[in-house]
């Protein structure tokens, strides 16, 4: 380690010259990071890493973070949202709900608190237009595969 700031200063001498540089002189320069290079190898091993000593967690801790988690998960199964995509959510809000992004979430809030399919249809029927609406058609196949997944 003695030798880094040598061979430094070495290295920026011949950087400074690099006009009058000879082939040995740069292969020199070559041997001088190679040498710094295990310098610093050997000066990293020398420094200990310490890591701080972290307390166990409990068994009981451990399961109220699982219980915690578990009430996530089944609150997020619970959710149509799940069981659409990007491109449909964009298309039911625009097909839909004429682009009103609060009542199509307002509807799906609702569709959440329901019992069953048949309920949710026979509320939405009056919502959708049903001239052979494809959007429709897909929304409600969405809403079919939620509640039998429930």
């Amino acid at each position: 380690m003695q030798r880094i700031p040598t061979l430094l200063h070495k290295l920026h001498e011949l950087a400074a010259n690099r006009e009058k540089n000879t082939e040995i002189e740069i292969d020199l320069m070559l041997d001088y990071t190679r040498v710094l290079y295990a310098d610093l190898l050997e000066w990293r091993k020398t420094l200990a890493f310490k890591i701080p000593v972290m307390n166990e967690p409990t068994l009981a801790e451990m399961a109220d973070v699982l219980t915690e988690e578990q009430k996530e998960l089944s609150k997020s199964e619970k959710d149509i949202r799940n069981n659409i995509g990007i491109n449909d959510k964009f298309l039911f809000t625009a097909d839909l709900f004429n682009n009103d992004a609060k009542e199509y979430e307002a509807t799906l809030d609702e569709i959440n608190n329901s019992d069953n399919y048949q309920q949710v249809y026979n509320w939405l029927q009056n919502r959708f237009d049903q001239k052979e609406n494809t959007t429709a058609e897909l929304f409600y196949g969405v809403l079919s595969s939620f509640f039998s997944s429930r």
